[in-house]
């Protein structure tokens, strides 16, 4: 993996990567009770800019994404410990934060949409790798 990148950078990039979800579901959500207008569909084109160059930047350049998509077999006791332990806060994090939006979306009694759907397999991917570029020095 590439070590360049200091800590505050990575998580610079985690939060980027974040804002940008979180402005590209809330956007499309308003977008869908309101209507479309310029405006917001430029918000959504911003939204995936922002995911995408800092997916690019944190997640593959750093090589943290085919980090923690490698198989268990190829990995050594450091980084099986690393990755048990990444994908154990994943778990925690991801399914509370998952069943808070269905219980929200339930409550106001909103269809769930695709963009909503892909946002959180998205989520349920780099999580793991978020937690590593988070909270390791050196990965």
């Amino acid at each position: 993996m590439d070590q360049k990148k200091s800590l505050k950078k990575r998580r610079l990039g985690v939060v980027l990567n974040y804002i940008g979800l979180i402005l590209l579901m809330i956007t499309y959500e308003y977008a869908e009770t309101t209507a479309w207008d310029t405006l917001l569909v430029s918000l959504e084109i911003i939204a995936i800019l922002i995911i995408l160059i800092s997916f690019s930047f944190t997640y593959w350049k750093t090589s943290l994404w085919q980090f923690i998509h490698k198989p268990f077999k190829e990995l050594d006791e450091r980084e099986l410990q690393l990755t048990g332990n990444s994908l154990r806060y994943a778990y925690a994090i991801f399914t509370t934060i998952a069943l808070t939006i269905f219980l929200l979306y339930s409550l106001f009694e909103r269809n769930f949409n695709i963009v909503l759907t892909v946002s959180l397999i998205y989520f349920a991917h780099i999580l793991p790798a978020s937690i590593l570029a988070w909270i390791e020095k050196e990965v």
